[in-house]
């Protein structure tokens, strides 16, 4: 044989070696990405372990954060709630900790806090509120 067909021969083997390591590599992280989409999906699944809030405690919330007219926005960010208020002054923000309320902050008229419970329909129910539904 020559050596010519000798080298042919070897770099034949060798690219064919380098196309099954990257189709190694290509099959090997297409798995890794959807393991970790399940990984999220699964995390991302889990249930609150807070009670749910009743009706009560939303209105007193309301209330105790000034009314609804005093409220410009809410959301929740995981765990901790937070309410754009027009005017701090108007909050009772003593009654809401001695309701269970955590870690209550006050950033210009942004009150955040978390609270006992699951408090999912409490956004929700303020947001319909703001948007001028029942």
């Amino acid at each position: 044989m020559s050596f010519n067909l000798l080298l042919t021969n070897y770099l034949y083997l060798l690219a064919i070696s380098q196309f099954y390591l990257y189709i190694g590599i290509a099959i090997g992280l297409v798995a890794l990405i959807l393991i970790l989409f399940a990984v999220l999906k699964i995390k991302g699944s889990k249930k609150s372990t807070y009670p749910p809030v009743d009706e009560k405690t939303i209105e007193e919330l309301i209330l105790n954060l000034g009314g609804i007219s005093n409220i410009i926005a809410a959301s929740k960010d995981g765990a901790r709630l937070s309410f754009k208020v027009q005017s701090t002054n108007k909050c009772h923000l003593d009654v809401v900790k001695s309701s269970g309320a955590l870690g209550i902050f006050v950033t210009g008229t942004t009150v955040k806090m978390m609270l006992p419970y699951d408090a999912t329909p409490l956004i929700q129910h303020i947001n319909h509120l703001l948007k001028g539904e029942n």
